[in-house]
């Protein structure tokens, strides 16, 4: 038979994950409200739109009158360039937003409405700069990143049509990257907004006030305890 003591113990341990539970039921704060993220995924289907959505891609440099154009354009000029020294490449695996990648890493450079992949290599002790033309199949290919390979939720947004996300973003999509997915290729536009439960309020307060009664109980258990020892 479970002692009094035991007994006592467990229902305080039970009251105190009824009061912490608002803490960590559901997303968003105490009361039921999150920010939310709407990802809606569509196919791209033909060149003419391809062209549209890569440029939208934080992993294109649109030259304009931006610094890194500069380098871009006299290449594109020119011809390749060479470069007594090393160049720091296209960081793959970074993870930060658009507003610390736009200008600052890329892969692929729009002039215009033709496609550059900028190229890299080493002959002895120098670098060489030089341009990849691709056409806008190959410059899509090219900066697709593969569902694969991508973030939670990526794939059920590609699959569903849309994926709705609380207290998070999804990188790839907050990139304007293209999606590649069995063979097809996908771009997205997002709403913002914030989520809001009535029922998530109630629920979080009514656990709330049964861990505070739970809690209750087991003092006066123990206090009765005490005194009868």
């Amino acid at each position: 038979m479970v002692s009094a003591d035991v007994r006592t113990g467990l229902l305080l341990v039970l009251g105190i994950g009824l009061l912490l539970n608002p803490v960590y039921f559901a997303p968003g704060n105490l009361t039921g409200e999150a920010p939310t993220v709407t990802y809606e995924v569509e196919q791209i289907q033909n060149e003419s739109d391809s062209g549209l959505y890569i440029g939208h891609s934080d992993r294109v440099l649109q030259c304009g009158t931006e610094r890194a154009c500069v380098l871009e354009e006299q290449i594109a000029d020119q011809g390749e360039i060479s470069y007594n020294g090393s160049v720091q490449e296209r960081d793959y695996d970074y993870p930060g937003t658009s507003y610390q990648t736009k200008w600052s890493r890329y892969d692929l450079v729009q002039m215009n409405s033709t496609f550059y992949a900028p190229e890299i290599t080493y002959e002895e002790d120098m670098t060489i700069l030089s341009h990849d033309e691709l056409t806008t199949e190959e410059a899509l290919e090219h900066v697709a990143v593969s569902s694969n390979h991508a973030s939670s939720g990526v794939a059920e947004a590609v699959e569903s049509g849309s994926v709705t996300v609380y207290d998070r973003q999804i990188v790839e999509f907050e990139r304007n990257d293209i999606i590649e997915h069995n063979g097809q290729f996908y771009r997205q536009s997002s709403r913002y907004g914030t989520s809001s439960s009535d029922e998530i309020f109630l629920t979080r307060l009514g656990l709330f006030l049964a861990g505070t009664v739970t809690i209750f109980i087991a003092w006066r258990w123990r206090g009765q305890q005490a005194q009868s020892s």
